[in-house]
This record gives C-alpha cells, structure tokens and sequence, in this order.
C-alpha cells in the first residue's frame, strides 16, 4: 500500500487511475474529501521508500469542477486532463486541465473548460 486516505482534506473514494509526471510523482483524483466536491492529490516518492501524499487542489463545485471518478490522462507535455461528473458552469460536469509545475511541485496551473 502507498497511502491510506483518511477521508477528510487528503480526499476520500479514490476509484480513478494514476499518472506519472515526469518527476516520477503520482496524480490522480478522488471523489470525496477535500472540500466536499473532491481532489487532485499527489504522492511524492521518500527517499525511506515511502510516498508522501499531498492536495494541490480542491474541487470547489460549481462553477468549478466537482466529483471526479475517472482521474486524468496525460498528454505528454506534462498537462492532465480529466472530467467531473458535477460542478462546471451549469452544474452538469465540466473538463479540466491540470499542469503540476517541475520546478515547484507546490505550484500549478489549473483551467476549467
């Protein structure tokens, strides 16, 4: 086991795959926790051989995105890109890129569509 989600700000119900950034991190979604609407969550690799997870987002809901179960796909230029099944502008999903930044893994750059 990598990490045991708690069920609270780390996020909670992770059902979506995994994508390697280029820096061998690991992102995917859940569909609960966070704020309540889910979250992008990374688990870094430890020198210890261990993983340390954090949240670089939150999903706000409406008219940010909400509820993601299918996680993201990777596009090769170290951009994300997942769907939601709440959230967006009218409440009925939205699409989202996700770009962690390489240089600072605390930073990213986040568009909803």
């Amino acid at each position: 086991m990598l990490y045991s989600f708690r069920g609270g700000s780390d996020g909670q119900n992770s059902i979506s795959n995994l994508v390697f950034d280029a820096g061998g991190n690991l992102y995917g979604t859940t569909s609960g926790g966070g704020l309540g609407s889910g979250v992008i969550f990374r688990l870094t690799p430890t020198a210890n051989a261990r993983w340390r997870e954090s949240v670089p987002h939150q999903f706000q809901g409406s008219p940010d995105a909400a509820f993601a179960y299918n996680g993201m796909v990777a596009d090769g230029s170290g951009n994300f890109y997942g769907a939601t099944v709440h959230g967006g502008a009218d409440g009925e999903g939205a699409i989202y890129e996700f770009t962690p930044n390489p240089k600072n893994p605390a930073t990213y750059w986040y568009r909803r569509f």
